[in-house]
This record gives C-alpha cells, sequence and structure tokens, in this order.
C-alpha cells in the first residue's frame, strides 16, 4: 500500500507518528475525504507496526525478558509453602469465613501495612535478614486473600 500522508519509512520500534493534523484540530480534523484518508493510512501504519512487533519479538525482547527468569519449580515451590502456611493459619485461628467485603479488605489492608513496615525497615538495616519478614509478610498476604476468595465461594458472605 503507498501511504499520502506517511510517504517516509518510520521506526518500527516505536508507535507511528500521529497524523499531522491531530494537534491543531482535534484527533483526526474536520470530516473530509483527507482528514478520512490520513485517518484510514494511520490505522494502517499502526497495524503494520502491531504486525511487526509481534514478527520481531526475538529481536527486541520485553522487559520481563531480561529479567531473571523464574522456573516452574520455584512456582511449584511457592504453591506448596502457601497451602501449608494458609493450613497453619486455619489451625491457628479457625476455619470460620470471612464474613464482608469489608472485613476481607480490612484484613488485606492490614497485611499491606505490614508489609510496608517490613520493607521500610528493611531498607534502614539493610540486611539479609529482612527479606525473610517480607516473604512471610507476602505469604500472609496471599493467605488473606486465598481465604477471602475461599469465603466467597461459600455463598455466605455479606456486605
Amino acid at each position: 500500500m503507498t501511504f499520502e500522508f506517511y510517504p517516509e519509512p518510520f521506526d518500527t520500534n516505536k508507535p507511528p507518528p500521529a497524523p499531522p493534523n491531530r494537534e491543531r484540530i482535534g484527533r483526526f480534523g474536520p470530516d473530509t475525504k483527507e482528514s478520512k484518508q490520513q485517518q484510514l493510512e494511520y490505522g494502517h501504519r499502526i497495524d503494520e507496526w502491531r504486525t511487526d512487533r509481534m514478527k520481531n519479538t526475538d529481536k527486541t525482547p520485553a522487559i520481563s525478558n531480561l529479567r531473571a527468569q523464574i522456573t516452574a519449580d520455584e512456582i511449584n515451590l511457592t504453591f506448596l509453602q502457601l497451602q501449608k502456611k494458609t493450613a497453619f493459619r486455619l489451625n491457628q485461628k479457625g476455619c470460620g469465613i470471612i464474613i464482608s467485603r469489608h472485613e476481607m479488605l480490612g484484613v488485606i489492608v492490614e497485611e499491606i501495612k505490614e508489609l510496608t513496615t517490613a520493607v521500610q525497615v528493611g531498607i534502614l538495616e539493610e540486611s539479609g535478614q529482612s527479606s525473610s519478614s517480607v516473604e512471610h509478610e507476602l505469604e500472609d498476604i496471599a493467605v488473606s486473600c486465598i481465604v477471602s476468595l475461599a469465603s466467597i465461594k461459600t455463598g455466605k458472605v455479606q456486605w
């Protein structure tokens, strides 16, 4: 396809530039034949860019691919840890449901506050010991979410 309003090639690592009249007259200008053509060309360029991004995923890795990767074993180990922690908490506090969504929110927010404190203390201490307290608080948040979801599944949660 030939482009009247976008004759020059553009960098496929960035989205195509906006139509020339976007800044002056709103998104695509008045409803004229020319503005409709610009809008159509812009749509084609966006489609080309998206298609090219999909093809070049190996060439330009996503940010998450530049980080250390989590293995399936680590995920499974984490789920086992959460299962044990959930069983421990249910034995400790009982198997009663969380009665309301407000109580769920309160429990989770309280755990998040404890996580915030653990992170801040860990930053001040800068010791390896603080990571375990952060890990425990993250587990507590996950357990709170699991118990909240299980409570919802009973169908007996009130307002």
